[in-house]
């Protein structure tokens, strides 16, 4: 059992939520009051949709949820409706607060960081979140095989290699002189390719240590250091390298810190307030904003991390990433990922005018859904219902995943742990046959080259 259980609600009678919702306490009949809900698009906060059947205007969402469950009890008759500012549909919080101080609306259901102003009344926070930065996922690190040798190494290896063959090329020609056998004559020229493939050579008979002397000796030293470091000493370096490398790149995944934001090549794309902020905190100068940060707009900045734009990191709150992590559920690899630099702690709340009758009313009720904690029940289901009215929907980008698998000798991590195993259990079958068939094919080729030398 878990000593650490998550209190969850079930909604064990099947009944709809709405049924035992709390009240709020003195609450009044309003009678059909007409209430003005101008809404622009803020996910997970707001959502507008058109309803099939009326084929009127209804909202959803945190804020817009909140609101309409509570004028339902209130007897209240809302006027949903669009709100486009310069051609956007996306939140324009500054335009929301002129229409509240004009009185054109009476309360905004979208869900913002307290702006001081004392014409206006907020109400309880119903979400108290910090600014982190999204950054865009690295791409995929492709691995060049070649990297992974030491060529000075393998250089200095071959040239053992060729001067051991020149050496022992040179030392027949006064065998005969010397009249001694030579057992292992016929594997001469397997010699370089049985020992980087790390293959054992066949038993040689090769005379007691104490009747050699001191070339012979020395002759023997030099050939198991030969082959002790070209083909175990390479082979374990390269297939520690790469071991490593394959495990740290897995297991690290990408990590920011605020020095990688600066050094990143991709900007943070901010507000204005925001970009004096942090100059202010970090003392940036005018050429580090310039090269640091991307100021721009509210609309411009959603238009943008809506659609996704790796081209620039953004300040997300909480609630908002998780919209955007269920968005890239089926990515592989994903687009952005959350960091650990944050600012600050922010309440999210609604606006209202100051003179509102709903500025109590609404309060409380927001009070009695946090402690209740119905907010984390209805959170559940509400990207299935942003899903189902359009305004959220999964990314599947085919292009991402095609573009990263490129092979040209670069492989990606899958391919090199495949190709790996592959050259390793092939190096294993040919040293296993070659046990098992070397002397039997070491006899059919000298009776070969016998049957030759007799022809001649």
């Amino acid at each position: 059992m878990d000593p650490y259980p998550k209190l969850r609600i079930v909604n064990v009678t099947n009944e709809n939520v709405t049924q035992y919702f709390p009240n709020v306490a003195n609450i009044r009949d309003f009678k059909g009051y007409t209430l003005n809900i101008p809404v622009q698009a803020d996910v997970p906060y707001t959502l507008l949709y058109k309803n099939p059947t009326t084929s009127e205007y209804e909202m959803d969402g945190i804020g817009g949820w909140i609101v309409k469950e509570l004028m339902r009890r209130l007897n209240v008759t809302l006027n949903v409706y669009p709100l486009n500012w310069s051609n956007s549909n996306y939140l324009y919080i500054t335009h929301i607060h002129k229409m509240l101080l004009s009185g054109e609306i009476e309360l905004s259901p979208h869900m913002f960081t307290t702006v001081v102003s004392r014409d206006l009344d907020y109400s309880y926070p119903y979400v108290a979140s910090s600014l982190c930065v999204m950054a865009p996922v690295p791409k995929r690190e492709s691995i060049n095989l070649l990297g992974f040798f030491d060529y000075t190494l393998c250089l200095f290896l071959l040239l053992m290699v060729v001067a051991n063959e020149i050496i022992w090329k040179l030392y027949w020609h006064y065998l005969p002189r010397m009249h001694l056998s030579r057992p292992f004559l016929p594997y001469c020229s397997l010699y370089v390719i049985l020992v980087f493939l790390g293959i054992p050579l066949p038993t040689w008979r090769i005379r007691p240590i104490r009747s050699l002397r001191l070339c012979g000796f020395l002759r023997i030293l030099l050939f198991f250091f030969i082959l002790t470091y070209c083909g175990m000493y390479i082979s374990q370096i390269f297939s520690s390298n790469l071991s490593s490398y394959l495990t740290a790149s897995y297991l690290r995944g990408p990590s920011f810190q605020l020095n990688n934001i600066f050094e990143s090549e991709v900007p943070l794309m901010l507000s204005s307030y925001m970009a004096n902020t942090l100059r202010e905190l970090y003392n940036l100068t005018e050429a580090d904003m310039y090269k640091y940060f991307v100021v721009a707009s509210w609309d411009v900045i959603e238009y943008h991390r809506v659609a996704l734009n790796a081209s620039y990191m953004y300040l997300v709150p909480s609630p908002i990433f998780e919209l955007i992590a269920e968005q890239q559920r089926y990515l592989d690899p994903k687009r952005f990922v959350t960091t650990q630099i944050c600012y600050g702690t922010f309440p999210y709340q609604m606006q209202l005018r100051a003179d509102s009758h709903f500025t109590d009313l609404l309060y409380e009720f927001i009070l009695h859904l946090r402690e209740s904690g119905l907010h984390i029940y209805l959170k559940t289901d509400l990207l299935q219902r942003a899903r189902k009215f359009g305004n959220f929907n999964y990314i599947r980008d085919e292009n991402s995943s095609e573009s990263s698998y490129g092979m040209t000798f670069t492989f990606n991590t899958l391919t090199v742990m495949i190709f790996v195993l592959a050259v390793g259990y092939s190096c294993s079958l040919v040293a296993f046959v070659w046990e098992w068939y070397g002397q039997r094919i070491c006899q059919i080729w000298s009776k070969k080259r016998c049957k030759l030398m007799l022809r001649k």
